[in-house]
């Protein structure tokens, strides 16, 4: 419950840009987060009016985590999940956490037309 209120206050600008924009401002967003961490390389898109589907070959997040001698939580994708499908809420969107890897946080997440 804590994550997900979080989740709709940090992100409301993010949910304002999808209904205004659609999902190509998930997208930028997207490419924000992994040009600060230096990891494009290790996410793709594919995109189209009704569904974006996001590729992440690693998880920056999760690879820091790891450097650090930490091991992730096995329901630290809870977090991704639980995050977009909050931000999803109250826009024409779903969000679907296709698949996860744990060890390495590489996932395939998916955002679609309601």
């Amino acid at each position: 419950e804590y994550l997900a209120q979080f989740a709709s206050a940090y992100y409301a600008p993010l949910k304002s840009a999808i209904v205004e924009k659609g999902l190509i401002a998930v997208k930028d967003h997207y490419e924000k987060i992994y040009a600060v961490e230096e990891a494009l390389a290790f996410i793709s898109f594919s995109h189209s009016e009704d569904e974006l589907i996001i590729r992440i070959e690693k998880c920056p997040a999760v690879t820091h985590i790891i450097k650090s001698g930490i091991t992730p939580s096995k329901l630290y994708h809870e977090l991704t999940k639980t995050v977009y499908e909050t931000v999803c809420e109250g826009t024409p969107y779903s969000f679907e956490l296709k698949s996860y890897d744990p060890e390495t946080g590489a996932s395939t997440e998916r955002f679609f037309k309601k």
